[in-house]
């Protein structure tokens, strides 16, 4: 079985916009990675 999405997060001007975007691309990227992680040892107990 494969599991894909894809996302596209916009942040709102009054949130700092593309700049925001910017500098939480690695920071949300490690969470995610960190929770994909998590899925997967559930998955495969």
């Amino acid at each position: 079985t494969r599991f894909t999405w894809t996302e596209e997060l916009r942040f709102p001007w009054w949130l700092g916009g593309g700049l925001t975007a910017f500098a939480a691309k690695p920071v949300l990227g490690l969470i995610w990675r960190r929770n994909l992680n998590g899925l997967k040892r559930r998955l495969e107990t």
